[in-house]
């Protein structure tokens, strides 16, 4: 509006001048042209003004980021990627903060291959915590893990969670084909591979009613699938990656009843020979699992399988009962 309103003033006075042979036409065009340049010069630096200090804090937090300790020490001489994906867990003791609770108090835990091993507990009991430290996204600051022998903070961080596949409670899909979405669990996997996961998944008829097959574009982080859909995807994931343990993380949080059944049964079939390490506060399915390791306030303080812990009538018992009066019997 100012660009044009001065533009409008220089024309008014310069255009006589230019009838009368004082001043010369293609003079006139160029101020002209000056004039709406400057002003498109100028226009941006207000709001430019106005961003700066936003600018800055994004700037701060940036340098923040690179300027951060790692939250895992690699070792300065790491041993040999592990062979075997024996695990012993013994004393375990982790807090997020100084001054905070243990989020993990003294836990120990075996998972030898072809084991089923279940953490079970209330919200904030240290199953997910556990499962990072095996992960390797923060260091184990009090009692130790072993992999194969060796304490897990002696092999580098890649070749620990190389042992792992992790099915989390949020699957997080990018916003690219299927095919691409699946390609990061195994690069070198192959169309036969990716639909043999599927199926195995239960994405079969999901999969068939595709029209692009394993180019279907998923949407953003795959809104074009349901949250039943998407779970059995990070599991398709997890079986392409074939990793000697498979961790899930509450792999049916937020899933309505009977998908978190049909979940389960699936869990059930596609898993039988893989070591498993299953955390959830749900215990559906529990019968399954060849030890319950029963976390409360970051302790072990039952451990056993289903019959063994509804036998000594704590707190998997109590647990137990009162999920199993607030959702329907299985058909």
């Amino acid at each position: 509006m100012t660009a044009n309103l001065t533009l409008f003033i220089i024309l008014l006075v310069a255009i006589p001048l230019v009838g009368a042979g004082k001043l010369d036409g293609v003079l006139l065009a160029v101020v002209s042209l000056v004039t709406l340049s400057s002003f498109e010069a100028v226009a941006p630096l207000p709001q430019a003004a106005q961003m700066l200090e936003a600018s800055l804090d994004s700037a701060r937090r940036l340098f923040e980021l690179v300027d951060a300790e790692p939250a895992v020490s690699e070792p300065d001489a790491p041993s040999k990627p592990p062979v075997s994906a024996d695990l012993s867990v013994r004393s375990l003791t982790f807090r997020y903060e100084a001054g905070l609770a243990p989020a993990l108090q003294g836990a120990d835990l075996e998972l030898t291959p072809g084991r089923k091993v279940a953490l079970v507990g209330p919200s904030g009991a240290g199953k997910s915590t556990l499962l990072a430290l095996l992960m390797r996204f923060w260091d184990v600051p009090a009692g130790t893990v072993f992999i194969d022998g060796q304490d897990i903070r002696s092999y580098r961080s890649e070749d620990a969670r190389r042992l792992f596949s992790l099915v989390s409670q949020t699957t997080y899909l990018f916003t690219a084909t299927l095919r691409e979405n699946l390609r990061l669990a195994n690069p070198d996997a192959g169309a036969g591979d990716f639909e043999r996961a599927l199926d195995q998944a239960g994405l079969r008829d999901w999969f068939v009613r595709q029209p692009d097959g394993l180019d279907t574009w998923l949407g953003e982080r795959g809104q074009q699938m349901s949250g039943g859909e998407r779970q059995r995807l990070s599991l398709a994931r997890a079986l392409l990656q074939n990793a000697p343990v498979v961790l899930l993380d509450e792999p049916t949080a937020h899933l309505d009843p009977l998908t978190e059944r049909e979940i389960i049964h699936t869990l059930h079939a596609v898993l039988k020979e893989q070591t498993v390490l299953w955390a959830t506060h749900s215990l559906k399915g529990m019968e399954w699992m060849d030890e319950i390791v029963v976390l409360d306030r970051g302790q072990v303080v039952e451990r056993g399988t289903h019959r063994q812990l509804m036998k000594l009538d704590g707190l998997y018992a109590r647990m137990w009962r009162i999920q199993n009066e607030a959702l329907p019997p299985d058909e």
